[in-house]
């Protein structure tokens, strides 16, 4: 395969939003767990509440990119987007959803204001801070949660194959997410 042009190099760049913001509105439709099985995408928009011109464009964009399988009108899951589903065991859709939350993704629109002060750019939209957004908008708390539960169960096997944690005593706390494994260590 040929290097891109300087042109394309720009134009991914700068028309890079779209691919995160399809994942964004994909994970937060729910549309993976609207797939049970290979269905046609007008059957997936339905079952999704979606629009089904707007779907297939979406889905094609992702598909492209390793997300789902499509094969002409004909969706169906791969491994990655197996874990946006909300039932997967290391669900990634919480962490999805979030990076799409009015926190994560306006504060890039105030990146300017990073490049010439320094100073985070989430602090003009946000002076109070995340920690104050999240309790006044529940339902972005809730997602919050859920992304960090998702990433912390997709992590807990690396983290157990990397690391000896024979001389940690047992403990209770947190969500139980690391003493699951059992005798191998307790939740930090």
């Amino acid at each position: 395969m040929d290097a891109a042009s300087p042109l394309d190099v720009i134009l991914n760049i700068a028309g890079g939003h779209c691919l995160p913001r399809a994942l964004h509105v994909i994970a937060d439709s729910g549309v993976a767990d609207a797939l049970d099985e290979p269905m046609g995408v007008d059957a997936l928009a339905t079952a999704s509440g979606t629009n089904v011109d707007a779907l297939f464009r979406l889905l094609r964009l992702l598909s492209a990119h390793g997300l789902f399988e499509l094969d002409g009108d004909v969706v169906s899951h791969n491994e990655a987007s197996q874990m946006l589903r909300s039932d997967h065991p290391r669900s990634a859709r919480g962490l999805a959803r979030m990076f799409g939350l009015p926190p994560c993704w306006n504060s890039f629109e105030r990146l300017d204001h990073s490049l010439r002060t320094g100073r985070p750019a989430a602090v003009q939209l946000y002076p109070d801070g995340l920690w104050a957004y999240f309790p006044e908008n529940p339902e972005a708390g809730a997602i919050f949660d859920q992304a960090m539960t998702g990433k912390a169960a997709a992590q807990v096997a690396s983290v157990v194959e990397a690391y000896d944690f024979s001389s940690f005593a047992t403990s209770s706390g947190g969500d139980s997410t690391l003493s699951s494994t059992p005798g191998r260590f307790f939740f930090i």
